[in-house]
C-alpha cells in the first residue's frame, strides 16, 4: 500500500468523509509516518546493513562513533582492521575490568553504548584511520510525504499501520471523532501486529541478550 492508499483505507474504516474531514489529509499523513515510527520501534522490521546510517570512518586516536538518531539498536559492528565482530560492553564493566581502558589503544575488539548519548565508543582506541560497518534495526529513512509514497516495512504488515492511524483519529480530543473506547480497540489492533510500546529506558542499542560479565582484553 501507498501512503494515498493507507490514508483511504483509514477514512473509510473511520467513515470520515465529510468535507471538509475531520482529520485532514496532512494530519492523516502524519499519523502514518508516525505509525510506520512505531512498528519499527516495537517489532525491530528494518533491519539494515548497506544504508549511510551503517557505516562511518574514523580516524586514529578517535575513539567515538557519532550514531545516526534513526538507528533504534545496533546489531553487529565490524571495523576494516579486523574480521571479527567487535564485542559489546559497557562503561562500569570496563572501570570494574580493565582500570586505565581509556587510555589504551590498538585494534579495537569492543564497542561501549553508554559512555555517551548518540555514540559508541570503541575499545582499545583505534591505532590507525579505519572504517566502521554496522548491522542495525532502524527507522525509516525518511518520512513518507507524497501519495505515492510506500512505506519501507513489510507490505504484508501495511493494512494494520492503519489502526495507529485510527487510535490516534480515535484520540483527538478537537476533533468529533473522539471515542476513547475505539481507540482503545484500535491500539490493541496495532499491537496485536507490532507489539506494546517499549520504554525509553528499555530501548537501548544493546539488550540484556548482548551483555557481558567482563570486557575483551585488547
Amino acid at each position: 500500500m501507498n501512503v494515498g492508499e493507507l490514508i483511504e483505507a483509514y477514512r473509510y474504516e473511520s467513515k470520515d468523509t465529510n468535507v471538509p474531514p475531520f482529520i485532514s489529509d496532512d494530519k492523516a499523513l502524519e499519523f502514518a509516518n508516525q505509525a510506520e515510527n512505531e512498528a519499527c520501534r516495537r517489532s525491530g522490521l528494518l533491519r539494515d546493513s548497506k544504508s549511510s546510517v551503517c557505516f562511518a570512518q574514523v580516524s586514529e586516536n578517535e575513539a567515538m562513533v557519532e550514531i545516526s538518531p534513526k538507528i533504534i539498536d545496533i546489531v553487529r559492528v565490524k571495523t576494516s582492521l579486523s574480521p571479527y565482530p567487535l564485542s559489546f560492553a559497557q562503561t562500569d564493566a570496563m572501570d570494574s575490568y580493565m582500570p586505565g581502558w581509556e587510555d589504551h589503544s590498538g585494534i579495537p575488539t569492543a564497542y561501549i553504548t553508554d559512555y555517551h548519548t548518540g555514540v559508541i565508543r570503541l575499545y582499545p582506541t583505534p591505532a590507525s584511520d579505519c572504517d566502521i560497518s554496522m548491522t542495525v534495526t532502524r527507522i525509516p529513512l525518511s518520512p513518507m510525504e507524497d501519495d505515492e509514497d510506500c512505506p519501507e516495512i513489510r507490505e504484508d504488515t501495511h493494512p494494520a499501520l492503519v489502526k495507529w492511524m485510527l487510535y490516534r483519529a480515535y484520540s483527538s480530543d478537537d476533533s468529533d471523532l473522539f471515542n476513547p473506547k475505539q481507540a482503545e480497540k484500535s491500539l490493541r489492533e496495532f499491537e496485536i501486529e507490532f507489539g506494546t510500546k517499549k520504554s525509553i529506558r528499555n530501548e537501548r542499542w544493546a539488550s540484556e541478550r548482548n551483555m557481558m560479565s567482563a570486557p575483551p582484553i585488547a
